[in-house]
């Protein structure tokens, strides 16, 4: 119980830092900045919770692009097997194409809201002692 504490401990405080901002274009607009932040805490050998947060901001002119947030858990199958599954909900800018579009009118800060579900299976493969690539 005790490592379970200092692990919960250590990812507060690392997810307290300053977020770094990552430069890049977007194929719709010029440039974005982009703040992430995502956390995993094991339950148990098996289960792991993760949690992660995504803000997207127009540099110039400088406004919201988008924001999404997801919840999710994941079950190790076998030694390198994992199933994952989670929610996501992503908040976007209220333009009429994207109302028409989607058929779906603004809600929370006048932003066009979208949840989705998701299962993910995937498989690790180890390239070297602690360098591993999920598939």
């Amino acid at each position: 119980m005790n490592h379970f504490l200092n692990r919960t401990a250590f990812t507060l405080v690392i997810s307290c830092l300053p977020l770094v901002g990552i430069f890049s274009q977007d194929l719709t607009n010029d440039f974005k900045t982009w703040y992430g932040v995502n956390a995993s805490v094991s339950i148990d050998k098996n289960f792991r919770i993760k949690a992660g947060a995504l803000l997207s901001l127009n540099t110039a002119p400088s406004d919201y692009s988008f924001s999404q947030g997801e919840i999710g858990l994941s079950y190790k199958i076998k030694r390198r097997m994992y199933i994952e599954g989670g929610y996501s909900r992503q908040l976007l800018n209220n333009t009429r194409t994207r109302r028409e579009q989607f058929n779906i009118s603004p809600g929370l800060f006048n932003k066009l809201a979208f949840d989705r579900v998701y299962l993910n299976y995937s498989f690790r493969h180890n390239i070297v002692k602690r360098l591993s690539l999920r598939h």
